[in-house]
């Protein structure tokens, strides 16, 4: 038997479509993925400010990362706006 949050995220896919679901899924990812780079971005900035110049540089570097991820799920989230298109 499936989880209640797997039954509940089945139900809305059958609900929806496919296609509708992947596109608010992605609409999903996109807006978490923001949130988490901007917040990064946010303690980055404060380690400059204190004076931990190498830790906000680190930090920076696996910023990047998220910043790839995001763009990423941007792609995701355009090929299934364009699926509802078709």
């Amino acid at each position: 038997m499936l989880p209640d949050v797997l039954r509940w995220a089945q139900a809305d896919e059958d609900a929806m479509g496919q296609s509708e679901y992947a596109a608010a899924l992605a609409e999903q990812h996109v807006r978490q993925a923001e949130q988490r780079v901007a917040q990064q971005l946010a303690i980055v900035e404060r380690l400059e400010e204190i004076g931990h110049g190498w830790a906000a540089d680190e930090a920076r570097k696996m910023l990047t990362v998220k910043h790839l991820t995001l763009e990423i799920a941007r792609v995701h989230l355009g090929i299934a706006r364009a699926l509802l298109d078709d």
